[in-house]
């Protein structure tokens, strides 16, 4: 399986046509409660702790209304029902992926072998190569939201992948609203500037999740720049500090941009350190 190149192309500033719904406390058991028992209480426990504010001007409609606080399947819920079958197909994919990870694990913790902890990613899914903790992806194609939904959305189709870290626990849906480019020349020009540089530049929402990241973070982090946004800030130095140590680079610095025009953000005193 190939990822859609839209994904690397993500990021959930105003004007853009992505989107993300992102859940924490995701482990390998709460995922697998989601394929064979979404309703128990185990797994209606994860609520969406994050939903990107980018659309809500453009579609006509409040994501946060929708999305924020509801369990996976009450998330879920919103799609039509044939879009509810893919994304929980797109779920046991995940799931198949990480048994997989978790047996290869076992099996080298038994012969004293260290483990990567990745494994062969299974049909429609796809590891993430090299990581130090298991990361995948599944694709659910294109969906669509339910025709009661107000507003635009209803109307307009959504390319779909789910991505799961074993590490970070969190399990996040990213989507590309179908015939909805309106990503503007300089922001365009800006995200160059940032990609080319050695530096990482993050920027931050009010509520303090990422929702842009520049192509720096893959080797100051080991990340894609995809994987950070919908993250809380300071995932990346996280998985850094845990990862194993890694060459030194010309550049490590890091810059947090917090917008004020990314839901109604307040302009803190001063920048993070």
């Amino acid at each position: 399986a190939t990822l859609p190149p839209w994904l690397q192309e993500l990021t959930c500033v105003p004007g853009s046509s992505f989107l993300a719904i992102s859940l924490s406390g995701v482990d390998s058991h709460v995922l697998n409660a989601l394929c064979t028992a979404p309703t128990s209480a185990f797994a209606t426990r994860v609520r969406v702790t994050w939903c990107s504010a980018n659309m809500d001007a453009r579609l006509g409609t409040d994501l946060g209304a929708f999305f924020f606080d509801r369990d996976f399947l009450g998330a879920a819920a919103q799609f039509d029902a044939r879009s509810i079958s893919a994304i929980m197909n797109g779920v046991r994919r995940l799931c198949v992926c990480e048994d997989a990870a978790s047996a290869v694990k076992a099996s080298d913790d038994a012969a004293g072998v260290g483990s990567a902890g990745t494994a062969e990613a299974a049909p429609g899914a796809e590891g993430a190569a090299g990581a130090t903790h298991a990361r995948y992806v599944a694709d659910c194609g294109v969906l669509h939201f339910k025709a009661s939904l107000p507003g635009h959305l209803a109307s307009a189709p959504v390319e779909v992948v789910l991505y799961h870290s074993a590490h970070t626990g969190r399990l996040t849906l990213y989507g590309k609203v179908i015939g909805f480019d309106c990503e503007r020349a300089g922001d365009a020009e800006m995200r160059e500037i940032c990609d080319e540089s050695y530096d990482c530049f993050k920027l931050v929402d009010n509520r303090g999740y990422v929702v842009f990241c520049s192509a720096a973070c893959r080797g100051m982090f080991g990340l894609e720049p995809w994987e950070l946004v919908g993250a809380p800030t300071g995932t990346a130095a996280r998985r850094r500090n845990s990862a194993r140590p890694r060459a030194a680079r010309p550049c490590t610095s890091r810059l947090e941009i917090r917008s004020p025009s990314l839901a109604h953000a307040r302009a803190p005193s001063r920048l993070p350190a």
